[in-house]
């Protein structure tokens, strides 16, 4: 996925809350800034954590705050073997099996769970022909709910059928998603 006009303005916004924060509040960085090699800035090699992080950069020092001779800044970025801001498994073929390892543990458990049944009867009729709502399915349930959050940050246009907002759906999907991530690190 690419960044969004609404995730544009939003990591806007966190750059303008971190500039409240570090700078008006805490006084632990310059009000103004005028050398860009005074500044770290990293990136994954991902186009949207790129732009992401030129945006939270404008919010953290806009214009106003930079010198008038004030260079664009330099955002490093690393190659993707060489990627560590995000569990890199495609350098390490150890952890890309214990990632597939912990996916699968994550839908052993949950696929015939009564919580995906009850995911399945509220937005099982949009899944593609013959998928039910699974962990692995397709689209995983990771997918829908990266899909769901999304139409919930963009508004009314880009709503899907309302009973993909159904609470006690969203807490099972986001609860299963957090564990097929993360529960492996435990």
């Amino acid at each position: 996925g690419e960044l969004t006009n609404q995730g544009r303005l939003t990591t806007l916004q966190l750059g303008q809350r971190l500039r409240r924060l570090y700078i008006d509040q805490l006084a632990f960085m310059p009000k103004i800034i005028s050398d860009a090699d005074s500044i770290y800035i990293r990136a994954t090699p991902v186009p949207r954590a790129l732009e992401s992080v030129q945006q939270a950069f404008w919010g953290l020092y806009p214009r106003r705050a930079r010198t008038k001779n004030f260079p664009p800044p330099t955002i490093i970025t690393r190659s993707p073997g060489e990627e560590t801001l995000y569990p890199n498994d495609s350098v390490c073929r150890r952890f890309a099996e214990m990632s597939r390892e912990y996916a699968q543990r994550a839908a052993d458990r949950w696929n015939d769970s009564r919580e995906l049944e009850y995911v399945q009867k509220k937005i099982g009729r949009w899944m593609p022909e013959r998928n039910k709502v699974a962990v692995d399915g397709h689209p995983r349930l990771s997918g829908i709910m990266d899909t769901l959050n999304a139409t919930l940050a963009h508004g009314d246009a880009t709503r899907l059928p309302k009973e993909f907002y159904d609470l006690h759906a969203r807490e099972i999907i986001e609860r299963i998603g957090v564990e097929e991530w993360f529960q492996g690190y435990n």
